[in-house]
């Protein structure tokens, strides 16, 4: 589903980087659930002091977490 948003490049492996994220006190808290990390903004500037976002990245990636969230639950196809 990234994809279809252009929120990752089909020629670009999955990556994780290197800072840290409420999602890896999620991962200890529960070691045998999934843990997605996920954000708007270029991944460059990710928790610096250039850390920036376009409204129009917040928009996709709020209509992409919806569309995740509802695909998960079973409520659309």
């Amino acid at each position: 589903m990234a994809l279809e948003f252009g929120l990752a490049q089909p020629d670009q492996p999955v990556r994780g980087w290197e800072v840290s994220c409420d999602a890896r006190l999620f991962a200890g808290e529960h070691p045998g659930m999934p843990v997605i990390t996920f954000g708007a903004g270029q991944l460059e500037h990710a928790h610096s002091d250039r850390e920036r976002i376009q409204v129009v990245d917040l928009i996709d990636n709020i209509i992409f977490i919806a569309l995740f969230v509802l695909r998960e639950t079973g409520m659309i196809p």
